[in-house]
């Protein structure tokens, strides 16, 4: 399979390996490469106005299922209510009756929100305070 470009002149954009089956770009400074390979800032370019002004919209939606591939898989839901974690008791009481899954789940939850705050203070107020934070949390892990 090749895809071309919309465009007046219609040049090849990508193609199928055929020792593979990989789609490889056959355009701009990704050129030869997989399309798996392609950071997400060039995916993010091509599905924006600048690659939909000229690239096939069957091409278009390869590069959707790849950017969807690259997102983290979703936590199933707890088969238990989470605890509230502003009391302790309730974590506790949690930590110690719920499922060993769910409790997992509850602190890959809390690792994602935290590590999600930290990068959102480094941008609204440098990284001054993210590294703050992060030592805190540091010291948190340390401590018995």
């Amino acid at each position: 399979m090749i895809w071309y470009a919309t465009s007046e002149r219609a040049y090849e954009v990508a193609c199928i390996e055929p020792e593979s089956g990989a789609v490889l770009l056959s355009f701009g400074k990704h050129r030869g490469e997989r399309l798996a390979d392609v950071p997400d800032d060039y995916l993010g370019w091509m599905l924006s106005g600048s690659g939909r002004a000229f690239l096939p919209d069957d091409f278009l939606e390869i590069v959707k299922a790849e950017v969807r591939s690259r997102r983290p898989p979703v936590v199933d839901p707890p088969t238990v209510s989470w605890p509230d974690s502003r009391d302790t008791t309730s974590l506790v009481g949690f930590a110690s009756e719920a499922p060993a899954a769910d409790v997992s789940d509850y602190l890959r939850h809390l690792d994602e929100t935290i590590r999600w705050m930290v990068r959102v203070l480094d941008t609204r107020a440098g990284d001054v305070v993210g590294e703050q934070v992060e030592a805190a949390i540091r010291q948190e892990e340390q401590t018995p």
